[in-house]
Parts: structure tokens; C-alpha cells; sequence
């Protein structure tokens, strides 16, 4: 079976996702190359994923993770983490609080659990 095209939706969230990501680097004053380095996949692919190119899955939350905020990014993809348990629910109030902390803040919010130690 051959390789259909990406969906309109999917290409604005890689877009989307890579802003964030390059959102998170900027104020922490860090090169692509650094966040490559601490993440171990190459400044291209960092390169890639910031301007909504894409790579593979696993390259997402190793950035996340060089860049100190792989908690923000697991914690809203939790189905489990709303009062309700309400996986739709736990989703949007995860996802409506970071889209809000990175929109109201001149530089991105870190959460107290997250560590910058690769």
C-alpha cells in the first residue's frame, strides 16, 4: 500500500507542535545544536521538528526532554489526569493549560518535577 498524504489537521499540528517546541528552546537560550546534543539525535532533525517537518515519534519527547519539559508534554497526553477520569476531558484541560501557560508568559512555565539533567 503506498504512502497517502498527510492530512491538512496533521501538518498544522507538526507546525504547531515544532513552534511550541522552538517556543520552549528560545527563552533558555539554546542552540539547536545544544538541544540536539542533550537529545542525541542530529541539529537537522531538531531543525525538522521546529518547523513542522516532523520525524519520528520518539525524536518529540527526547527535544521535550532536553529541553526540561518532557513532564508538560507526557502530562498532557494523560487520559487519567482529570478529577473525572475522563480521558476527552483530562486531554483538553491538560492541553488548555499549557496552550494558555505558553501563550500568557513571556518565557515557558517549568514544572518543579521537571529536571534539565540529561
Amino acid at each position: 500500500m503506498g504512502r497517502t498524504k498527510t492530512p491538512s489537521a496533521v501538518s498544522r499540528s507538526l507546525r504547531r507542535i515544532g513552534a511550541d517546541l522552538r517556543t520552549w528552546r528560545k527563552p533558555r537560550h539554546q542552540t539547536v545544536v545544544e538541544v540536539a546534543d542533550r537529545a542525541g539525535i542530529s541539529a537537522n532533525t531538531v531543525l525538522r521538528l521546529e518547523s513542522g517537518e516532523g520525524a519520528t515519534l520518539q525524536n518529540v519527547p527526547r527535544v521535550a526532554r532536553a529541553l526540561g519539559v518532557l513532564d508538560v508534554l507526557t502530562d498532557a497526553l494523560d487520559p487519567h489526569a482529570s478529577e473525572e477520569g475522563e480521558p476527552d476531558q483530562a486531554v483538553t484541560t491538560c492541553t488548555t493549560s499549557w496552550i494558555s501557560s505558553s501563550a500568557t508568559t513571556s518565557t515557558p512555565r517549568s514544572s518543579p518535577r521537571m529536571s534539565l539533567a540529561p
